[in-house]
């Protein structure tokens, strides 16, 4: 993490680079505008003209969840990505029944409601049905993703 004496240090180096393209009056305004933007490097960069958007793989591999980029908003440093799922049914039965008796089919004749105080066990039956699922996470750790083909 940064500390203020660098912060200071590269905002001065900021100012440097954007006295090499700009004129000295408007520095102080595009310093502000800078560091007003939720991605001031990035910023800084669009206006130096060297801003390069990192290249992003479509599909990567999260540990054998597929997951297929939707959209990125590089001010925020945010890709938005879909993935499938499999639905899940989750339940509590009494402590005292056998997990191995409860299917699809007769999960709703052990099921029980959840109440505090009351020893109950969790029980989850994969259903086979996929469903599509959204989340999102840093560019950064979207760039650190394989494809699925590489292993």
């Amino acid at each position: 993490m940064l500390n203020n004496i660098t912060l200071k240090h590269m905002d001065k180096i900021v100012q440097v680079a954007l006295n090499a393209t700009f004129k000295p009056e408007t520095i102080n305004a595009l310093m502000e505008v800078i560091n007003a933007t939720p991605n001031p490097v990035m910023a800084t960069e669009l206006l130096l003209g060297i801003y390069e958007e990192p290249e992003l793989l479509k599909v990567i591999d999260d540990r054998g969840t597929i997951k297929t980029l939707e959209s990125v908003n590089h001010w925020e440093n945010t890709v938005y990505y879909s993935y499938d799922e499999e639905k899940i049914i989750r339940f509590y039965i009494l402590p005292d029944q056998d997990k191995s008796e409860v299917n699809l089919e007769n999960y709703e004749h052990f099921e029980q409601q959840w109440r505090s105080g009351h020893d109950l066990q969790s029980v989850q039956l994969p259903t086979g049905e996929m469903r599509k699922c959204n989340g999102s996470c840093g560019v950064d750790q979207w760039l650190h993703y394989k494809s699925p083909e590489v292993k």
